[in-house]
């Protein structure tokens, strides 16, 4: 037996300590929102999110609660975006990166 996590195409890990709200963006549907809790080095399924019915091109990653979110982050190309703090601390060691990575197509 194959696992989903096994077999997804899109997942998501969350190293920062701190649970995420992932906003997808879809001109088919609005309030795709999911809040992902850290995983460490395990990783959460996505598909259901980004792929049929919802066809999401992009994701904006915030803290819950947080006043502002990332820049959208492409699903079609890989990319990095920066998540703002969840304070007033603008001090470096406090941003957290969102990165889409891409494995490279098998000929």
């Amino acid at each position: 037996d194959v696992s989903t996590s096994d077999v997804s195409k899109y997942r998501v890990v969350n190293l920062c300590g701190q649970a995420l709200q992932l906003e997808f963006k879809s001109c088919h549907r609005s309030g795709l929102i999911k809040r992902v809790e850290p995983t460490g080095s395990k990783s959460e399924p996505l598909d259901s999110w980004v792929l049929a019915p919802n066809f999401a091109t992009a994701v904006v990653v915030a803290f819950p609660g947080a006043p502002s979110s990332s820049q959208p982050l492409s699903l079609e190309n890989n990319g990095a975006v920066v998540i703002p703090s969840s304070s007033d601390n603008n001090d470096a060691s406090t941003h957290v990166i969102a990165e889409l990575l891409t494995p490279s197509p098998s000929h």
